[in-house]
């Protein structure tokens, strides 16, 4: 069960729509980017620190291997 706040669906977002964005985005603060995988109920599978799932690779260790366009397809298409 989701552990933060909802959001209500806005559109099926793909790569193309947003990569283009990447270079506007500044790095976030922690706390952001904790509210967004609460949001995102990311930690229902990865781990952040000794948080979270156990299902998915822990989120510490994707950060450093890829790249940020990279990282943006693996949280779109985490299947792929």
């Amino acid at each position: 069960a989701p552990t933060g706040p909802t959001r209500d669906f806005v559109r099926n977002w793909t790569h193309a729509d947003l990569v283009k964005h990447l270079p506007k985005v500044d790095d976030a603060s922690l706390a952001a980017g904790r509210k967004a995988l609460e949001a995102a109920t990311c930690l229902s599978c990865h781990t952040i620190g000794e948080e979270g799932g156990q299902t998915g690779p822990k989120l510490a260790e994707v950060v450093g291997k890829y790249d940020r366009p990279e990282l943006l397809r693996q949280i779109l298409e985490p299947s792929a």
